[in-house]
Formats: C-alpha cells, sequence, structure tokens
C-alpha cells in the first residue's frame, strides 16, 4: 500500500505567524519525513545555498540552535520552527535578507508539498533543484545537489535531532515513528539495505532501550529530587548492543552495564557512590559475562 503525503497547501487567512516573511505556505509536514529529518536538513542547507550564493558548501549543514536549522555558508543562519523560518542573525530587518528569507520559505514549502514519501530520496532532490533551477540564475542538477549532500555533515544540537521545532516536538523526546514505513525505508532505501530480520532487531533493540530508560526514570525518580538520564539510545555494532546513557554516567554501555545502573539507584547510593561503585561492578559484570562466552 502507497504512503500518503497528507501536507496540503494554506488557504487564505487559515494559518498566521508573527515572522510572516518566513511563512511556510502548508499546513503541516508529513510525519513521514521525519524519517528522514537529517536528510532534509542537509538539502534545506545545501540548496538553500545554492539558491542564493550559487553554489554549495561544504560546511556544517546544522546550527547550534535548540529549535534546530539549517546553516547558508555565506547568508545566515536559518532556523526552522513549525509555521515559519527565520534568519538566526537578523535584527534589523535587513531587506536583502527579508527577500532571501521569502524565497527560501517558498522552497521549503514546495519541497514540503511536493513530497512522495514512496520515492523519499529523489523526489526531495528533484524538487529542490527543480525550484532552484526556476528562481536562481545559476542552474544545477540532481547529481551535483547529490554530490553536495554526500559530502556534508549534519546534525542536532545538543544531543536532539535535527529539525525539532520544525516538526514541533521535544528534541529529547522519542518522535512517534510509524514503524511499517520505517521498514519500507530501511528495506529499500538504506546504506545496505537492510533485510526484514534486521528490521525486526532494530526495533527489538528500540524496544529494549525504551524499557531500560523507563526503568532508570523509576529508579532515579524515587532515589533524587532533580537528576535524570536524559536518553538510552541503543546501537548495535556486529552483534554486540550498547546503549548512550546521559546522566549521572554517560557513554555507551551493554544491557549489562545499565542494570548495574539501575540496581545502585535503587539500592539508595549517593550521587558520588554511584559513580565509583558503577565503575568497579559494571567492569566485573563484563569479565564474568567474558567467562561465560568463552566456556
Amino acid at each position: 500500500m502507497p504512503f500518503k503525503n497528507c501536507s496540503r497547501p494554506l488557504k487564505a487567512g487559515e494559518k498566521s505567524c508573527i515572522r510572516s516573511d518566513g511563512r511556510y505556505t502548508y499546513d503541516h509536514p508529513s510525519p513521514y519525513l521525519y524519517v528522514w529529518n537529517n536528510l532534509f536538513q542537509a538539502l534545506v542547507s545545501q540548496a538553500a545555498t545554492m539558491l542564493l550564493t550559487g553554489k554549495y558548501h561544504d560546511k556544517q549543514c546544522g546550527i547550534y540552535k535548540c529549535e534546530g536549522g539549517c546553516n547558508v555558508p555565506g547568508v545566515n543562519g536559518l532556523v526552522l520552527n513549525s509555521d515559519c523560518c527565520y534568519w538566526d542573525w537578523d535584527r534589523n530587518g535587513d531587506k536583502k535578507l527579508t527577500k532571501q528569507l521569502r524565497e527560501v520559505a517558498d522552497m521549503i514549502s514546495h519541497i514540503v508539498l511536493g513530497w512522495n514519501p514512496n520515492d523519499p530520496i529523489n523526489s526531495m532532490l528533484s524538487l529542490a533543484v527543480e525550484f532552484v533551477n526556476e528562481n536562481s540564475k545559476i542552474p544545477t542538477t540532481v547529481t551535483a545537489l547529490d554530490q553536495a549532500l554526500r559530502g556534508a555533515c549534519n546534525s542536532g544540537p545538543f544531543g536532539g535531532n535535527a529539525l525539532s521545532a520544525f516538526f514541533n516536538h521535544n528534541p529529547f523526546s522519542k518522535f512517534p515513528t510509524d514503524r511499517k514505513y520505517l521498514r519500507f525505508c530501511l528495506t529499500k532505501f538504506n546504506e545496505p539495505n537492510l533485510t526484514d530480520a534486521q528490521v525486526d532487531q532494530h526495533f527489538a533493540d528500540a524496544d529494549l532501550s525504551d524499557a531500560l530508560l523507563k526503568e532508570i526514570e523509576e529508579a532515579e525518580q524515587q532515589a533524587f529530587s532533580y537528576i535524570r538520564t536524559l536518553s538510552c539510545s541503543p546501537r548495535r555494532s556486529t552483534d554486540e548492543l550498547r546503549f548512550w546513557l546521559n546522566g549521572i554516567i554517560y557513554g555507551w554501555f551493554t544491557e549489562a552495564q545499565v542494570r548495574v545502573y539501575i540496581k545502585l539507584v535503587r539500592g539508595g547510593s549517593t550521587k558520588e557512590e554511584l559513580k565509583d561503585e558503577f565503575v568497579h561492578q559494571s567492569a566485573r559484570s563484563r569479565i564474568e559475562a567474558d567467562v561465560m562466552e568463552s566456556k
């Protein structure tokens, strides 16, 4: 069954934004687009730079704003909110920047409204190139944009999602992704494509990380008044699964080490005791696991 882009054009007077010069002309982006939020961030950064300066760039595509946004080298930092975008450094209402902002907002709207979730990469690149070629004196191609994207680096600020405000979402909480669509993307457009069994494992790892984070939060809530672990993100390399914790302890840890931490918190250890005891007990649990594997 094909996936549908539910974004639609706004009707006159239907929605307003304080920063009206950077207002989008659609109601909201497709939830499916969030699966491609890192690519979309890099695409807007590169396409906007090409549109306004006539060339692509080889710099960081993201900007260090908790809202999330796109770097447009030679012009400004572009902050993307849910219903409009605005320049990070425009404080005096510069007329040239205002004109450029309208162009970029129209480009974003063109991409969001025309994007095809069933052909996510090609449609996104084609729409961006189409807009640039119609509104710029210097033409470009999908191949040139693709090469610029492959050489780009992009990220979300402070460990959050790349474009949290754009998708109207808390950057440090989990976005409710449609797993049917995510499976479709991982088996068709990933590099390399995953098998259904690998996708099942990916989902199982994500579910385990959610369960561990919930246990951590419950233990910390009972033990501390203000200390909280912000994330428990899974990463599997070969057959080893580790989780990124960001709290009293931070770094990549195995499930056994995470459970040592939970046990220590439930046991009433203070913050100072936790760090020392965790290092000792997690190291011991790792040694015991290696012994068991060798038998």
